[in-house]
């Protein structure tokens, strides 16, 4: 599997999993979302900080998903550039 392949479908799981997040669907848990003291201490404090996560997952990943296919459409053009290492340099950027 490529590595634009592989980013795609990270970016598809980066929205799909902000989504929930985003709208507030995912309660209080031990097992997934902004996991630490503060946002364990009050609900609204919990689901505010998970909003924001959740937003930042959804505009990374569609930030993402843009950066891939604008790779592919240049690598397709010119033949010369190293496609996979920038898109690699991008994804981790973006988890930075």
């Amino acid at each position: 599997m490529s590595i634009t392949v592989s980013c795609k479908i990270v970016s598809v799981v980066f929205v799909i999993i902000g989504i929930p997040f985003y709208l507030e669907k995912v309660g209080p848990n031990t097992w997934s979302g902004f996991r630490v003291p503060k946002t364990f201490s009050s609900p609204e404090i919990w689901y505010a900080a998970n909003k924001t996560m959740g937003l930042d997952l959804i505009i990374a990943g569609i930030v993402l998903l843009a950066v891939s296919l604008f790779l592919i459409i240049i690598s397709q053009r010119r033949r010369r550039i190293p496609v996979y290492r920038i898109n690699y340099i991008a994804f981790l950027t973006l988890l930075s």
